[in-house]
């Protein structure tokens, strides 16, 4: 399997990982064997096998315990006959059989975890467990199947499996994917320990899934990455996905190859469980993503890593309280507008475009140029390539509610609206209070909105040793920008002089005239005592350097 494949597989086991460790997965495995009679020799011997640090030998370990397991599995349950009545039989839909294979994947999948790697004859090996699941789904055996595995899903949900067709060998539907997740009643926790081994089973399923599909959406690709990324470092990366302090998106550019913008946002769609809310068809999605990468340019500070970091910090400060009051919809609207905010930024702002009488102002009518060109060109992706469209599986209404939201949200990252937006969010809070949902459709429109501005003007509460990267990145954009001023002649704009611009005097100014005010309004609706720590050794960080710049004009 390609690394890229592999970083997804890694990213979306590792959380597993804490559960199906070494200790706590050799107890559930050691209960097992109590309760699964008839099976035990197989499992044995893959416990035996897997628990091997040595790379010496490993293809031919693992060949002999699928071949084992295979030939196994097919004379007790005579699965050589794709169509054999075994497969929809009551004795095949017994808990007990079902159990004892997803413990066998889950042995095999937890090894090519700890190894890194996954060969063919791995990747085959899975893909016909899989397709043992899919025979779960087969009509004659489905009711039985339901019962069997205590599955709780929608109305909806029922009804459309049972319209899909075939299931393509190898290939895990989402569908499938929503049949196996098993809860409790209401509550995202199992608590039996059969339950808890199906919940982990299941995120392992995915992982493999998603690993399988982006390795084909990766094969398709013109481009394929000559250097593919680790996926173990990646996978210890995005463990981070739901902090605020230890997310190291420069690292993750670094180690991925430039893949961070897909990946975090795989991740982050993951978290959310949009992929199955919405039947999001996994391949044109992951394409989506790729092509949204790569339509972001290479500035110093508004290209894909700016994006990465404004699509994770959006998603904690959603998780952290500020979108408490967003539906689904919305919250896909809003991560999806977080990730394309800036995409195919130019590098510089909207009144040298303007002043320029550059095309894109033209187009726009000098109105918010740069955001109306990224919320355009998000929509064209999707438009005029159909492989890339991520919005295929949502009704009409639900596409246009989200294109609503999405070109909304983009238009007010305009710099220009900044203070009008603060004055309206101050006015709804002090007018309606602090709870989103009683405010009317003008006030939620608003605080969609502010939940991405928000994400875009903080990443100077970062910690510092990365905050101050964007603070000279920024600068350094803004600096390119005056160096075309004097190229063609015009005035330059303010902070765009590299030889008179202090980056500690325009950061610390920034921070207390821009991010501080916002911080406390928004502080009424969420804790942002975690983002005001950061600003203020961000603040702190600068005074110092300001105050050594300051006695150098001195001497």
């Amino acid at each position: 399997m390609g690394c890229f494949g592999r970083s997804f597989q890694s990213a979306f086991s590792s959380s597993s990982s804490k559960t199906a460790g070494s200790g706590n997965y050799k107890h559930s495995r050691s209960e097992s064997h109590q309760v699964s009679a008839g099976g035990g020799a197989v499992e044995e011997s893959f416990t035996s096998q897997t628990s091997s640090d040595t790379s010496a030998g490993t293809n031919g370990k693992v060949k002999d315990v699928i071949s084992d397991s295979r030939s196994k599995t097919r004379r007790t349950r005579g699965l050589d006959n794709a169509s054999s009545p075994h497969a929809s039989s009551p004795r095949y839909m017994d808990e007990e059989w079902f159990r004892k294979d997803y413990e066998r994947a889950v042995d095999l999948m937890n090894f090519v975890r700890r190894h890194g790697t996954m060969s063919q004859l791995e990747a085959d090996f899975i893909s016909e467990v899989l397709q043992r699941f899919n025979r779960l789904l087969d009509t004659r055996g489905r009711n039985e199947a339901k019962r069997s595995i205590d599955v709780r899903r929608s109305r909806s949900s029922v009804d459309g499996l049972a319209t899909q067709p075939s299931y393509n060998p190898g290939e895990m539907d989402y569908q499938l994917q929503r049949f196996i997740k098993v809860r409790d009643d209401g509550t995202s926790e199992s608590t039996t320990p059969h339950e808890q081994r199906l919940e982990r089973f299941r995120k392992l399923v995915h992982a493999v899934s998603f690993s399988l599909r982006a390795r084909k959406a990766a094969r398709n690709r013109k481009a394929a990455s000559a250097s593919e990324p680790q996926s173990e470092e990646v996978a210890n990366l995005l463990r981070f996905i739901n902090s605020w302090h230890d997310f190291n998106v420069f690292a993750l550019s670094t180690v991925s190859g430039g893949n961070e913008l897909e990946l975090t946002a795989t991740a982050v769609f993951h978290e959310h469980n949009l992929f199955e809310i919405f039947s999001l068809d996994v391949t044109k999605t992951v394409n989506y993503f790729h092509a949204v990468s790569k339509h972001y340019r290479k500035n110093p500070y508004h290209n894909s890593v700016h994006a990465t970091d404004v699509l994770q910090s959006t998603h904690v400060l959603i998780t952290s309280g500020l979108g408490e009051f967003l539906s689904d919809l919305e919250k896909l609207a809003v991560l999806l507008a977080a990730m394309v905010h800036d995409i195919g930024h130019l590098g510089y702002n909207n009144p040298f475009l303007v002043d320029t009488k550059h095309d894109l102002a033209l187009r726009y009518n000098d109105q918010s140029v740069n955001e109306h060109y990224h919320a355009c060109l998000a929509f064209q992706i999707m438009h005029e390539d159909p492989s890339c469209d991520l919005t295929s599986s949502l009704t009409e209404n639900q596409s246009k509610m989200l294109r609503k939201i999405v070109v909304d949200i983009v238009l007010k990252t305009d710099m220009a609206v900044h203070f009008t937006m603060l004055n309206s969010f101050t006015e709804y809070l002090d007018n309606y209070g602090a709870n989103v949902e009683e405010w009317d459709e003008e006030g939620r429109t608003l605080a969609r909105a502010m939940i991405v501005h928000t994400a875009d003007l903080t990443n100077v509460s970062r910690p510092t040793h990365l905050a101050t990267q964007w603070g000279t990145r920024v600068v350094d954009e803004m600096w390119r920008q005056g160096d075309e001023e004097k190229r063609i002649g015009k005035a330059l704009s303010p902070l765009c002089d590299r030889e008179t611009t202090s980056v500690a005097s325009a950061q610390v100014g920034f921070s207390n005239f821009i991010v501080k005010p916002l911080l406390e309004q928004v502080g009424r609706v969420m804790d942002v005592g975690f983002l005001n720590s950061g600003v203020d050794a961000y603040v702190a960080h600068y005074e110092a350097e300001l105050a050594k710049e300051q006695a150098t004009d001195k001497k």
